[in-house]
């Protein structure tokens, strides 16, 4: 490494986190655009992230379950009005992905949700139940919007596999 760095280390480190700091809107605007352009390695990262962390989280949650359910459904019904607003912000935003209102969002993942599973003749992928079914995005619509409503990226899966695949309890 150049000497000069090494001399100077902390000083830059505090004007790059500066920089970001000024700078969030293009910060994050590069992150979509180095996202979109290498979904695969975003899957990968993603993945690896998992990887290293969901155990630890899995075994918190297995432990402290009945409590974070509890606190999480008491927020719920103590805040729906903020509970909508993620919600239609959420879908505002794949919305404009795909330059749709985010009502026809909404309907379209529900259509693809059912196409997914009658396409997979309403029987779970893992185990071949046919109770309590889920379509379950392969690449997650956190990571790789676009292909959101791709029926190529959607498997059915049963509420206990489509949890086992998560890692944790989803319902």
């Amino acid at each position: 490494m150049p000497s000069y760095y090494l001399k100077n280390k902390e000083k830059i480190k505090k004007q790059s986190s500066q920089w970001k700091k000024d700078n969030k809107d293009r910060v994050n605007q590069c992150e979509r655009l180095r996202r979109l352009k290498n979904p695969q390695k975003e899957i990968d990262r993603h993945r690896k992230y998992n990887k290293t962390h969901k155990k630890e989280a899995h075994e918190y949650y297995i432990k402290n379950e009945k409590s974070i359910k509890a606190k999480m459904h008491k927020y719920q019904k103590d805040n729906p009005d903020i509970i909508l607003k993620a919600n239609i912000n959420q879908m505002k935003k794949f919305g404009k992905i795909f330059n749709i209102d985010s009502i026809i969002y909404k309907r379209a993942l529900s259509l693809w949700s059912r196409t997914v599973k009658k396409l997979d003749n309403n029987m779970c992928k893992n185990c071949s139940s046919k109770k309590k079914l889920n379509a379950h995005h392969l690449i997650p619509k956190a990571l790789y919007v676009g292909k959101s409503l791709d029926l190529d990226n959607g498997i059915t899966l049963c509420e206990k596999c489509h949890s086992d695949i998560h890692g944790f309890n989803i319902y």
